[in-house]
């Protein structure tokens, strides 16, 4: 007996360099698992229960469960010459946006870049096992992880950003993907947000702003607020590693906000506002931690758009 799959079909735009690899370090692939695992980071960020994220996403251990859907990620247009090495990217950067992609400039090994205006597309097969819960869920987080965040390699820092430009069949559950009105992009936003915010039952566990700036503008204004405000260990708090400072305590710790470039003149700014800081840092409250990031996101002129 044929089984109907609840299938969504998703196309994208690359707006930004995007760098992704498997195990061929050299060559650009459009990796199902990293998207996957994207997508699960999303789920997280916003606030999801990690019984939740088990059954949807699957897991290990004795009650181990498969994942309630199948990724497909393939490409679908490759216009002519749509790859380049890191490093002569990073030539061509604008001084705001070297300043983000400054490990581009020493990678020992060359690898592919996926230039802007190429198609990826992304499908999402949900099994029969998957609840309606379970779709609005997975939706969302592949809302959150396309319209907040990026892909690949410096995706904190606006590089591997995509817009979605087609969506078949539209979902039932309101998520809009498309934005046909892209002078609305605050109103398109909320209504968006809002609406996953009633999926999770609670408030998402971020901030965002929208910024009518350039990445290259904001990448000037982040390496000055930086200098000028912080002594080179306190820079810890946007990110480590930090040049230089190999000796901090943990070696390594993620940027809790991301750059999202919508185009070449705007970007969006999301900060996770739960974040979980290393035990070395248990003098820095999270209130203060909070309080530091913001006082850099304010210099942009910021509209904040949720909550």
């Amino acid at each position: 007996m044929k089984i109907n799959l609840d299938k969504y079909n998703f196309k994208f735009k690359v707006i930004n360099y995007l760098i992704m690899s498997g195990a061929e370090q050299n060559k650009f692939e459009w990796r199902t698992q990293s998207v996957k695992g994207l997508i699960r980071f999303w789920f997280r960020w916003a606030g999801g229960s990690e019984e939740n994220e088990q059954k949807i996403f699957g897991g290990l251990g004795e009650q181990a469960n498969a994942s309630k859907f199948k990724l497909i990620c393939s490409p679908i247009k490759f216009p002519t010459s749509i790859t380049d090495n890191t490093q002569d990217i990073y030539r061509r950067l604008s001084f705001g946006e070297q300043y983000f992609g400054y490990p581009f400039r020493f990678r020992s090994v060359q690898r592919e870049v996926l230039k802007i205006y190429n198609i990826l597309q992304i499908s999402i097969i949900f099994y029969p096992a998957a609840s309606e819960k379970d779709k609005k869920f997975a939706l969302s987080s592949l809302w959150m992880a396309v319209n907040l965040g990026n892909f690949g390699t410096r995706a904190r820092r606006g590089f591997g950003s995509l817009i979605c430009i087609e969506e078949e069949p539209v979902n039932p559950y309101n998520i809009l993907f498309v934005n046909k009105e892209s002078n609305e992009r605050r109103n398109w936003y909320q209504v968006n947000l809002r609406h996953i915010q009633n999926i999770f039952k609670s408030q998402l566990n971020f901030e965002v702003y929208l910024i009518n700036k350039k990445l290259d503008e904001i990448g000037r204004i982040y390496k000055e607020y930086r200098i000028r405000e912080y002594s080179t260990p306190d820079r810890k708090i946007f990110g480590l590693p930090i040049k230089g400072q190999s000796g901090l305590k943990p070696e390594r710790f993620a940027s809790q906000f991301i750059i999202k470039p919508l185009d070449k003149n705007n970007c969006l700014i999301v900060l996770n506002t739960n974040p979980i800081l290393p035990k070395e840092w248990k003098n820095m409250g999270k209130n203060y931690f909070l309080k530091e990031i913001r006082g850099f996101i304010n210099e942009l002129n910021p509209t904040k758009i949720y909550p």
